[in-house]
């Protein structure tokens, strides 16, 4: 039988570690303007988030306009 009491979420203490965090922060930061590394994404990063958006919504939407109705393809596509 499964247990009915709601099992508390976890909670985290933002007030320790403090000095690691800065630390952590200060060292990426640093890593980042030494290899002069943008901490956005550059534009290789954008295209293949449009990459793999177009792949996934491309036969998403050939299927539900009805372009493509043969259940191969549609299991093929998907």
């Amino acid at each position: 039988m499964k247990n009915n009491v709601a099992s508390p979420s976890p909670k985290f203490s933002n007030t320790l570690n403090i000095e690691f965090d800065k630390t952590l922060k200060k060292r990426v930061r640093d890593y980042f303007k030494e290899n002069n590394i943008s901490k956005h994404a550059n534009a290789e990063m954008v295209l293949k988030t449009i990459s793999m958006l177009a792949i996934y919504l491309v036969p998403f939407i050939l299927m539900l306009t009805g372009v493509i109705t043969n259940g191969w393809l549609i299991a093929l596509s998907w």
